[in-house]
């Protein structure tokens, strides 16, 4: 991509709470799944941004998985 041409699809960012306000999931959650390594998230400065690409992989792979489920995966003990 050269320098003078308008910004990629590929390259939208979004905030944790925007990401929160997608999934319709509190900010812990995000939190939560980045701290775990399910949700990819990429540390800008003091502030952490989630690519809408890695979103979107999300919601169509990492929702149908049960293991990836972030309502079921914290505060659950497995006997």
């Amino acid at each position: 991509m050269d320098a003078n041409s308008p910004p990629s699809d590929d390259y939208d960012f979004l905030t944790t709470t925007e990401a929160a306000t997608i999934l319709r999931v509190s900010k812990a959650t995000i939190w939560r799944l980045i701290d775990s390594g399910r949700m990819k998230a990429y540390r800008v400065r003091r502030s952490w941004r989630i690519s809408r690409a890695d979103l979107e992989d999300f919601i169509k792979v990492g929702l149908h998985d049960p293991d990836n489920d972030p309502t079921t995966a914290y505060g659950t003990r497995h006997s």
